[in-house]
């Protein structure tokens, strides 16, 4: 995302980080990544604030999303865009022939216990739009796209 983003913005600068140390090795002069937690304190002073603020498949890695999203918004410049890309995790049919598959949801049902034993609920999809309106985001949009 930062690459494609950083090719065909050159004049904006793009910063990507993730827990993990998966960085590419190149990337464009605007492109900069950094090992970091989102869940820490962020590091960026308010003159340093952002314009767009990009996340994707987070559940199960965030425990405290109304923190985050405090973060995000004090970090974000007025009138600017947070997107993010989330996966529900729950298995669903059109014709309801999932509720046959008793072994796919007993094993959906322990998962979603263990991530919220975890402390990091995997199921969120479904919340994070209440949870930006809570924290005072406007001009919410749920757009959902079945795969």
């Amino acid at each position: 995302m930062c690459l494609l983003r950083a090719e065909l913005f050159p004049d904006t600068e793009i910063i990507g980080t993730d827990l993990s140390p998966i960085q590419p090795t190149w990337a464009p002069s605007n492109c900069h990544f950094y090992v970091d937690d989102v869940e820490s304190d962020w590091a960026y002073n308010p003159d340093e604030a952002f314009d767009y603020i990009h996340g994707r498949a987070m559940g199960g890695a965030i425990g405290d999303w109304e923190r985050l999203f405090r973060q995000i918004y004090d970090h974000l410049q007025p009138g600017g865009w947070v997107e993010l890309q989330e996966y529900e995790v729950w298995i669903h049919s059109d014709d309801g022939t999932h509720e046959q598959a008793l072994t796919a949801i007993d094993w959906q049902l322990k998962l979603d216990d263990a991530s919220r034993r975890f402390g990091k609920h995997l199921n969120v999809a479904g919340t994070l739009r209440q949870k930006m309106i809570d924290a005072g985001f406007v001009n919410v949009r749920d757009d959902v796209f079945k795969v």
